[in-house]
């Protein structure tokens, strides 16, 4: 009896704290331009780190009712005292940096398994994960439409890429694709909402796309909101063609021209397809990169020449060539190379297993490799504190079950 009561009053206290991590989530972008606000103003704010610090220890609190995740916690705690260990007495470099790049990964991780165990507990609806979604993406399109008015930041000087108060502009790319990409899904799947609805709200996430001006930023939105009827064509994209009939195909391939025609000249107006061409014609196709591959020419001549610790455990400090794998490489070596993308790529194996099982899984499934591809030549996407926990709630989403909600609602 005693045992029951433990158990009971476990759960209760887990679906409390669930409720506080749901609500805390609502705030994610909003925080973030209060955040960039103030460093606008040339004011140092701590509330962007102490708010997703919190959310961290929500999601601790969660996951240490857990049994499970007690293994987690102590891999966690005893490789970052080692890793740290190492770095105050192998490198030159200082903590406070090492801390705040380390703690991006971290979060992300503990955020994602704090997720899955209240998806799985059915301690969040539907409409919640919607509102979640929501309500970031309209902060966020606020953030970018207000550039247009000459408010907060540009992300290459010079009026060119309107971002609003979010502060890094990398971070800013993935963010727009996982808020846009998921809310677009939302709309598209799971309410139905009318072709008037669904066209509009793919209009205004692409044109904000447009208006960033970043490469990785314009295509990932691009390739998650192609990708949402993509994955749910029910006869295939072939099959589905021919189905469709001429006059709509017209339509469609009127609106493809249009949208094309416009974006060049929104890109053209805003001098990004003045900025793309300098870079091709400075360094050929190796312009994809923007100068990242001769930044990693120079930064890895430290780490080569290192001893066997700086291979095995990287340097640490915020070293950043803006390519993920080469910082994980930097920052945290061998070893961290292998934790990190054992992580991200347990996640698209997961997506991919649930396939037939979520409705979410088969976006959630690409969405993982175009951001993971995106990762190897943008940078600041495995490592975000902007997008790092929307893209760990999209990952754990295909552990909902709208069965088990129902049934702990009777119950």
């Amino acid at each position: 009896m005693s045992f029951r009561i433990y158990i009971s009053s476990v759960m209760i206290d887990v679906k409390c704290y669930s409720k506080l991590f749901v609500r805390l989530l609502l705030f994610l972008s909003a925080v973030d331009t209060i955040n960039g606000f103030f460093l606008n103003k040339g004011i140092e704010s701590p509330i962007g780190i102490l708010f997703k610090a919190f959310i961290m220890l929500v999601a601790i609190r969660i996951l240490i009712a857990n049994s499970k995740f007690k293994g987690l916690m102590f891999f966690t705690i005893t490789y970052i005292s080692v890793f740290l260990m190492f770095i105050v007495l192998n490198t030159d470099s200082q903590l406070a940096p090492t801390l705040t790049h380390l703690f991006k990964f971290v979060n992300i991780v503990f955020v994602y398994y704090a997720a899955v165990v209240i998806l799985k507990l059915g301690f969040i609806q539907e409409k919640e994960l919607q509102t979640i979604f929501y309500v970031n993406s309209v902060v966020l399109l606020l953030n970018v439409y207000s550039g247009l008015l000459g408010i907060g930041y540009y992300a290459y000087g010079a009026n060119l890429g309107c971002k609003g108060f979010i502060y890094a502009h990398n971070e800013m790319s993935g963010m727009m694709a996982v808020l846009f990409g998921v809310s677009y899904f939302f709309l598209y799947v799971v309410q139905n909402s009318n072709r008037i609805i669904v066209f509009l709200s793919n209009l205004i996430f692409l044109v904000a796309a447009l208006l960033v001006s970043t490469k990785a930023g314009i295509l990932l939105v691009l390739i998650s909101l192609i990708l949402v009827p993509f994955v749910n064509m029910k006869y295939g994209m072939f099959r589905a063609f021919l189905r469709t009939s001429k006059l709509r195909i017209m339509i469609f391939l009127i609106v493809l021209c249009l949208v094309i025609y416009y974006s060049y000249l929104l890109l053209d107006y805003s001098g990004a397809i003045e900025r793309w061409i300098y870079f091709f014609e400075k360094s050929g196709i190796n312009a994809i990169y923007s100068s990242r591959d001769s930044y990693w020419a120079e930064e890895k001549l430290e780490w080569e020449e290192g001893n066997i610790g700086v291979k095995l455990f990287g340097m640490g400090g915020d070293r950043t060539v803006e390519m993920d794998q080469a910082d994980t490489l930097l920052n945290y070596g061998i070893f961290g190379v292998i934790i990190v993308y054992s992580f991200y790529l347990s996640l698209v194996i997961k997506a991919f297993r649930r396939r037939r099982e979520s409705k979410y899984a088969k976006f959630v499934f690409g969405m993982n490799l175009f951001i993971l591809a995106a990762s190897c030549f943008a940078g600041h996407l495995l490592f975000s504190g902007l997008m790092g926990i929307p893209f760990a709630l999209m990952n754990a989403m295909i552990f909902y079950s709208k069965m088990k909600n129902e049934q702990l609602n009777i119950a």
